[in-house]
């Protein structure tokens, strides 16, 4: 019977191709995460800009009705 010892250097470089795709793989999530978490507090202050603008575009038009305008006059 004829055994081989694994030389160890040869295995280590077959799995440093493995290595470096899962570090690829493990920063393309963390990037996108990221991205996804930016994404999500963009949209939220956009969403608490239209809803102060609504907000005071309608206290605006309560207070310069045409009615309120014609008691003063």
């Amino acid at each position: 019977m004829i055994s081989v010892k694994p030389d160890l250097f040869t295995s280590l470089d077959g799995m440093k191709w493995l290595l470096f795709v899962s570090i690829l793989i493990l920063g393309m999530l963390f990037y996108t995460a990221l991205a996804l978490i930016n994404s999500f507090n963009r949209e939220k202050q956009m969403t608490e800009i239209k809803n102060d603008f609504i907000s005071n575009m309608t206290h605006e038009f309560k207070h310069r009705s045409p009615q309120r305008v014609w008691r003063w006059s």
